[in-house]
C-alpha cells in the first residue's frame, strides 16, 4: 500500500495507512475467498475507522465478493 507524497506529511500519510490496513484486517474474513486483488486509493484526509469500515463494507457489497451468510 503506498500514499503519494501530495496527500499530506508523512505522520498524515501514515496514519490513514494504518487505518485502512486495520480496516481491511478486520473485513478479510468476510470476503470471498476468490482471486481479486483489492487497490485503495485515498482523496479524504482526516480518515476515521468507523466511516471507513463502513465505506469499505459497502463498496464490497457493491463489487460481490463480500460473502453474505
Amino acid at each position: 500500500m503506498t500514499t503519494p507524497r501530495n496527500y499530506g506529511n508523512a505522520v498524515e500519510r501514515n496514519r490513514t495507512k494504518r487505518i485502512i490496513r486495520e480496516v481491511f484486517r478486520n473485513i478479510k474474513e468476510q470476503l470471498k475467498p476468490a482471486g481479486f486483488d483489492l487497490l485503495f486509493v485515498v482523496y479524504k484526509k482526516n480518515l476515521e475507522y468507523k466511516d471507513t469500515f463502513l465505506e469499505l463494507i459497502s463498496i464490497c457489497g457493491q463489487a460481490g465478493i463480500l460473502n453474505v451468510s
